[in-house]
């Protein structure tokens, strides 16, 4: 099964994670997480684009993301990103307390921001955007 991983970095420092939390056919349900020090910045939301490129181009239909209800700068990011609120909605159990989660989602329908990046196929791929480098693993369990 394909799974998707990828480390942000700003120059050389790694600076945050993002990854897959639940791979279908058609769709891909992606998390995300920066170090405080570098939250509203705008990385998040330059790192969820490239992903969100990254799988319409390489034929995934659907990304969908989630977050804490009142994480309202990762739900800023999720609606830069040209996401939208769906209807799936569960809590949580973290850090031992429950949390509502709130999702969105974006199809590649909607979506008219595609570029084509290059990609070494055998270990990773390397996104550079305005500010950030993603490296992007791709893995098999």
């Amino acid at each position: 099964e394909l799974h998707y991983a990828g480390g942000i970095y700003l120059t050389d420092t790694l600076i945050g994670l993002i990854l897959d939390v639940e791979v279908n056919d058609n769709s891909v349900e992606v998390g995300y997480a920066l170090h405080p020090q570098y939250h509203n910045c705008g990385y998040a939301t330059e790192a969820l684009q490239g992903i969100i490129m990254y799988l319409f181009q390489n034929g995934i239909k659907e990304v969908v993301a989630g977050a804490f209800e009142y994480n309202l700068s990762s739900i800023r990011v999720m609606k830069k990103c040209g996401m939208e609120q769906i209807d799936k909605q569960e809590e949580i159990d973290y850090r031992g307390k429950k949390h509502h989660c709130v999702y969105y989602s974006i199809k590649k329908s909607n979506f008219s921001h595609i570029i084509i990046y290059e990609k070494n196929p055998i270990i990773f791929l390397l996104f550079y955007f305005l500010n950030i480098k993603l490296i992007f693993f791709l893995y098999i369990i």
